[in-house]
Formats: structure tokens, sequence, C-alpha cells
């Protein structure tokens, strides 16, 4: 299968640089993994953004507790003050 992926690798004066990736398989799995990959929901920077500042946030208003949440929820360690 021949798959054409695009990606930003950057911009110049707002003006997003694009790389098109070609890629041809002849592998199940690997066509699976980059179905995936293509089929993926794009997320905007701005979205990201938003996100990353809501987690400051928190950690600034709620310390260690919100810290020791985020690790669990993003890692699975389930930490606290005690360990």
């Amino acid at each position: 299968m021949l798959w054409y992926l695009t990606r930003k690798i950057g911009s110049v004066d707002r003006e997003f640089i694009m790389e098109i990736l070609k890629i041809k398989t002849a592998n199940k799995t690997a066509d699976a993994r980059l179905k995936a990959i293509y089929n993926r929901s794009d997320v905007s920077e701005g979205a990201i953004i938003d996100t990353v500042k809501g987690i400051i946030s928190d950690v600034r208003d709620n310390g260690d507790k919100a810290v020791f949440d985020y690790t669990k929820r993003f890692d699975g360690a389930d930490y606290n003050a005690r360990t």
C-alpha cells in the first residue's frame, strides 16, 4: 500500500512549513499502524496550549495534590506526599 502523510515541521512568518512523507508498505501490521495514524483526529495547537495552561493553573492553585493527580492520570503512578 502507498501512503502519503503530511506533518507540520515549522513555520516562518505565520506560514506553515509542511513535509510530505511517501511511505510504501507490504506489511499488514505496518499498514494497520499507518491507518491508525492517518485516521487520528487533528488537535489544534491552540487546544494543546489551552490544556497545558489549565494544568499549570491547577498545579499553581492546588500544588502537590494536583501534581500527584496528574502523575497518576498520565503515568499511572500513584504517589502522595509520603512516598
